[in-house]
């Protein structure tokens, strides 16, 4: 995910959309921040998400300031939105709502002319639906849990492999 956000960026300030560069650069820092902790099996720190969201609710606000398009906005919101999801111990939360998140997205990828990007997201949106539809079927035959520790889930299945 942190490289596909440094792609995003790239091709963000390429075209010019210095507000969806930041949110990119800070979702960079987000993806690295929850990494480190969730490795470590440590809670985030309580200080984390208000940094997170800070500076891009600030570059939201320079938007509206700067008479910018309305579409200017989605980035913004869009990347607050999935810091918060991103932040809840919920796998399926977070899924369902990166399918909203990525659809708004590709929207904004169509107003600001990155055909390529709208590709990406929809390619994206399709990965999201797919893998929340394995995702349930597994939670309901108990093949998972719905609690979002990608490392204890691994070393778990990993045991059970070797056991088996």
């Amino acid at each position: 995910m942190t490289f596909a956000f440094f792609f995003c960026a790239l091709e963000s300030i390429t075209l010019g959309s210095v507000t969806n560069f930041i949110c990119c650069l800070v979702s960079i820092c987000r993806s690295l921040s929850v990494l480190y902790y969730r490795k470590r099996d440590k809670d985030i720190p309580k200080w984390l998400p208000p940094l997170l969201i800070l500076p891009i609710f600030a570059i939201g606000v320079w938007a509206v300031l700067t008479d910018n398009p309305w579409y200017q906005l989605m980035p913004p919101v869009l990347i607050i939105t999935l810091t918060i999801l991103t932040l809840q111990k919920s796998i399926f939360v977070l899924k369902t709502g990166s399918i909203f998140i990525e659809s708004g997205l590709m929207v904004f990828n169509f107003f600001i002319g990155a055909y390529v990007g709208v590709i990406r997201q929809l390619i994206a949106v399709i990965s999201v639906i797919i893998g929340l539809i394995r995702y349930s079927k597994a939670l309901k035959i108990g093949e998972a849990s719905d609690y979002l520790n990608v490392f204890d889930n691994h070393q778990k299945s990993t045991e059970n492999n070797a056991a088996k």
